[in-house]
């Protein structure tokens, strides 16, 4: 299961960096992957390319805000989407590809789910 990094994380990662540890060593550290240490400081680094742990804190909390991965469908628009399955045999990404032309995103993967 996914699980973001921790505020004290962060923290840890910021005092690391601090001391030129490199990401290897930090992701051990923290019992992360290099990989998820070196996105993290790809997508929290400021203007300036300095990397703080609340600015890095602030961004999670904004990107956590606008992802809609775990809202609930509209009951109608799932019940449209089964009956297009049902009546019109049609597949997953032939609805998905229907409705976004009428300005309704939804995933293929959602709708097969």
């Amino acid at each position: 299961m996914y699980k973001q990094l921790t505020s004290e994380q962060r923290c840890q990662i910021f005092a690391l960096l601090q001391t030129k540890t490199p990401r290897k060593v930090i992701a051990k550290i923290i019992g992360k992957r290099e990989s998820t240490v070196s996105r993290e400081l790809k997508r929290n680094r400021t203007e300036r390319g300095n990397c703080h742990p609340w600015s890095a804190q602030s961004k999670a909390e904004q990107r956590r805000k606008r992802s809609t991965s775990n809202s609930a469908k509209d009951p109608l628009l799932m019940w449209r989407v089964r009956q297009l399955m049902i009546d019109e045999q049609w597949s997953p990404r032939l609805i998905a590809g229907y409705l976004a032309r009428e300005g309704i995103r939804i995933s293929h993967e959602t709708i097969s789910a």
